[in-house]
């Protein structure tokens, strides 16, 4: 069953949307398996997991795979936030699921600063009608300090008297957290990848598969979060079990720095952020005494929260179609330049000589692009390419404009199929026949 609510609430910014199971069924019993509301000890509040982690760490994957089971039988109402002026992970939600959704969107802003009263007066106006769903999943962006948006639950009055917070679940990408938490911030400027995992009720250990390994990237065949596989790196059976002792002690070593910063989380270790969601949510596990043990100022709400101001987003929109093409060859470009200090960068995209949507998806040096599945550009629908940058020190004007040249040219292809040309390929230039001319957005194959 498809529930459709939506209504804005702010100019231009927000939607507030609710979200069913396509297999829920109308009514869940408090006592069903996951326990439903039931699981909250007779509390008759609607309990709240907040999934947060770091830019690109899988938090939208996680999302989908919850909102795709169909064992748990259970409704959610959604609030999605993005850290970009430009939304693209609700774009990427619409497409995983087999029924309609509806999305709180909190574009431009962080929730846990910037738009944390909007996150208050969205709670208060859809209370009424979600009171028959099982429980509101938040995905915080990846720059969110989890703790502002856990003290919503327990300083606001109204709040605390329509809402519990179950728990907070943090994403790490096995691949990339450890360069996070030891990087220097600004005297004052909070590190979001520490705050997100010393606040975290269950940890997902994610992207696994990564650790000690060659890889390269890959998206899923939805689109949702990049992901990466490991590259074929040969050597006989002794040299794999070599490697997966490697593996196995660098998990360790990364579990054993986790628990340094919060001893308290069971760890769960992930690949593509496939985890049961009986292991994540109506488990009442956030405590409030542990949190005001880790941090007595927990219920203060006139605490200082900076965060870094080398961080920065930005984001360029144009109508037409893409040169998928060019589009790689500028972001090669960008990962031996400015790989390091590109958290998160993502877009929808429109290929010249494709209808299918296209997702763009990378962390740092790891990219990828594929098609966003059951997507298409329907008749009438303006084409549209956007991308998301997210970084430390960005030149903005330098990947807005750098992103736009990469529009393919309203123009006649100079060689048509059959064409008998000479090719620049890896080992250099070789002769060749072009066999299709712009496919998927590729001039020439």
């Amino acid at each position: 069953q498809a529930f459709w609510l939506k209504r804005r609430f702010s100019p231009a910014h927000q939607v507030v949307s609710l979200w069913a199971s396509a297999q829920a069924p109308p009514v869940v019993p408090a006592e069903a398996s996951m326990g439903g509301k039931g699981n909250g000890k007779g509390d008759p509040r609607v309990p709240v997991t907040v999934l947060t982690g770091f830019l690109g760490s899988g938090k939208t994957t996680l999302l989908n795979h919850i909102l795709r089971s169909k064992e748990h039988g259970l409704r959610f109402a959604i609030i999605e936030n993005e850290f970009g002026a430009v939304g693209v992970d609700d774009k990427l939600i619409a497409s995983k699921s087999d029924a309609e959704e509806e999305v709180i969107e909190v574009m431009n802003g962080c929730i846990c600063c910037t738009v944390r009263g909007d996150l208050v007066e969205a709670l208060k106006r859809m209370h009424k009608k979600v009171q028959s769903f099982d429980a509101v999943l938040i995905e915080t962006t990846g720059m969110a300090d989890p703790a502002p948006v856990a003290q919503t639950f327990f300083v606001d009055d109204d709040i605390k008297v329509a809402y519990r917070l179950d728990g907070i679940v943090t994403v790490v990408d096995a691949a990339h957290i450890v360069q996070h938490l030891d990087e220097e911030k600004p005297e004052g400027a909070e590190n979001e990848s520490v705050e997100q995992l010393a606040f975290a009720d269950r940890i997902i250990l994610n992207k696994c598969d990564l650790i000690g390994k060659a890889a390269e990237t890959k998206v899923d065949k939805d689109g949702t979060c990049q992901e990466v596989a490991e590259a074929a790196t040969g050597g006989g059976a002794e040299a794999e079990g070599e490697m997966d002792a490697a593996k196995q002690l660098a998990l360790q070593k990364l579990e054993e720095r986790i628990k340094s910063i919060n001893p308290h989380a069971p760890i769960i270790r992930a690949q593509y952020s496939q985890v049961d969601p009986k292991e994540l949510l109506m488990l009442g596990a956030f405590e409030l005494s542990r949190v005001l043990e880790m941090d007595p100022e927990f219920l203060n709400t006139d605490g200082e929260h900076s965060h870094d101001s080398r961080v920065s987003t930005c984001s360029a929109v144009f109508e037409g179609e893409i040169n998928m093409g060019r589009l790689d060859r500028w972001i090669s470009e960008l990962m031996n330049t400015k790989g390091p200090d590109l958290f998160r960068y993502k877009g929808i995209l429109a290929a010249k000589g494709s209808d299918a949507k296209y997702v763009f998806q990378g962390v740092h040096m790891l990219y990828d692009e594929t098609i966003l599945e059951g997507q298409v550009w329907g008749p009438g629908e303006p084409r549209k390419n956007t991308f998301v940058f997210i970084g430390r020190d960005l030149d903005k004007s330098y990947l807005v404009e750098g992103f736009k040249r990469c529009k393919a040219a309203d123009v006649k292809a100079r060689f048509s199929v059959g064409s008998k040309v000479q090719a620049l390929v890896n080992t250099g230039w070789a002769d060749g026949t072009i066999t299709h001319v712009w496919d998927e957005g590729w001039p020439y194959r």
